[in-house]
């Protein structure tokens, strides 16, 4: 991580700290010094939690869109193969564009090379629990269709207003 020392670099100086402190303060300044060393130890092998909790935390953040942009980009094939190439790609975008700066902005940018297969993990998880409702089927006849599209539409944000019926089964 440029700019910040390496775990080793602050154990050292922590260490020389406190063989100074203990010629001055005896048995308190090795303590103190003893203290010093614990506290960077338990911070430095608390990282990785850290690095999933952050990572977690940004996937909930867009939890429903990646659940409807895997929907989007995932189907069925001829054959009933599942393809899930386009969420594949969008999952990697995600990661590349969203995540990986957040967690290197955070001091994590060592974790991200060493762990992309944990942020994939984390982002299917979060993406698995979302709970989208089931896609409404459209109605086959006309009016219906018409006044499901209407629907469709104004949850979208537009205005719409009913023609009167003209036997063209909803194509207006």
């Amino acid at each position: 991580m440029p700019g910040q020392p390496s775990l080793v670099a602050r154990l050292f100086w922590i260490a020389v700290a406190g063989g100074g402190l203990s010629l001055w303060y005896g048995r308190a300044g090795i303590a103190a010094s003893g203290a010093g060393l614990g506290l960077v130890l338990l911070r430095h092998l608390g990282r990785p939690g850290r690095f999933r909790a952050r990572v977690r935390k940004v996937a909930r953040r867009h939890a429903r869109t990646l659940a409807l942009r895997r929907r989007q980009e995932s189907f069925v094939d001829a054959y009933g193969n599942r393809i899930l190439d386009g969420w594949l790609r969008e999952r990697d975008y995600f990661v590349a564009r969203t995540l990986v700066p957040d967690l290197t902005a955070r001091g994590f940018a060592d974790l991200c090379e060493a762990r992309p297969d944990t942020i994939r993990a984390i982002v299917e998880a979060v993406t698995d629990a979302v709970d989208l409702p089931e896609e409404d089927a459209a109605p086959e006849d006309g009016i219906p269709y018409e006044r499901f599209c209407a629907g469709r539409l104004e949850r979208g944000g537009w205005r719409t207003h009913a023609t009167p019926a003209s036997g063209d089964q909803g194509a207006d």
